[in-house]
């Protein structure tokens, strides 16, 4: 289903963003 599909990407979309900005220590002090 569509939903399924969204809800994968979004579920992906943080691991995507810190890959492409590894420069970002406010975010890797959220996420751990």
């Amino acid at each position: 289903m569509l939903a399924d599909e969204l809800q994968g990407r979004i579920a992906a979309l943080p691991a995507i963003a810190s890959i492409k900005i590894p420069a970002c220590p406010r975010h890797r002090r959220a996420n751990v």
